[in-house]
């Protein structure tokens, strides 16, 4: 069951990646990658750690590049999900606190 599980992580991490990859090329919006992403982050509990891992790696691979706009591309994408992610956490608020009255 472990490994299972542990190669179910690589393959979700590696499509994530995959995807995160295609806004740092520019063949996709970051926006539309970030609702992906929201989407997605809340299927599995571990979910959050896994995308996190993904843009430490990009956060590595883009800072060691020359194009500045791979770069830029790969800020914009984390900043629309954290965007996305306060929106949420926000929106959960809001919803917890009308639901006490």
């Amino acid at each position: 069951m472990f490994i299972n599980h542990c190669h179910l992580s690589a393959d979700i991490q590696q499509a994530l990646y995959e995807l995160a990859y295609h806004v740092v090329r520019g063949n996709l919006k970051h926006d539309q990658a970030s609702n992906v992403l929201g989407d997605v982050i809340e299927f599995r509990e571990d979910m959050p750690s896994i995308l996190a891992d993904v843009f430490c790696i990009l956060d590595i691979e883009t800072s060691c590049l020359e194009e500045k706009s791979k770069r830029d591309h790969f800020t914009q994408l984390v900043l629309a999900c954290l965007l996305l992610c306060l929106y949420k956490i926000h929106a959960f608020q809001n919803k917890f606190q009308l639901s006490n009255f």
